[in-house]
């Protein structure tokens, strides 16, 4: 069908609507979204090997999109939370590397995505099995200073 000078609907059927179609400047006319994606998984079944090294090359080209997909921050907001906490564990206050770094942690709310602070592997595992509960850390310390067991014998 044609309205205004326009194709309603794509070759397989689908209509372009607001919500499904691209606007392709650098390819005659528009695509569904349908399609596209159809096409795009085609490409990438077919080329796999392509598609992967392409990927290597970009994730190698842009060493910390992580930080900015996953954590909303980019490498010199990191870098200056490291040296605001001057290389050191947010926690037990134990030397840190920033980079390479395999065991420091970035810290972050897990409701809000908010970032808290880098840590140590160690003080990044105690949150995650206390799983962020204030009240068993402030059990675990009183614990440990001795005054919970002093206070179960009264």
């Amino acid at each position: 069908m044609i309205a205004n000078g326009l194709k309603t609907h794509c070759k397989r059927g689908h209509e372009f609507t607001v919500e499904n179609t691209y606007n392709r400047l650098h390819v005659r006319g528009r695509q569904c979204r349908e399609c596209h994606s159809l096409n795009e998984k085609k490409y990438r079944e077919k080329n796999l090997e392509i598609v992967k090294e392409r990927v290597r090359k970009w994730q190698s080209d842009n060493p910390h999109y992580r930080l900015k997909r996953k954590y909303n921050i980019t490498y010199n907001e990191l870098e200056f939370l490291y040296h605001k906490q001057n290389g050191r564990c947010a926690i037990c206050h134990q030397e840190i590397a920033l980079k390479g770094g395999r065991y420091t942690h970035i810290d972050h709310d897990h409701i809000s995505g908010k970032v808290r602070g880098i840590l140590c592997r160690n003080c990044n595992i105690i949150l995650g099995i206390i799983k962020e509960d204030t009240k068993i850390l402030r059990n675990a310390a009183e614990y440990l200073e001795g005054q919970a067991w002093l206070k179960s014998q009264r």
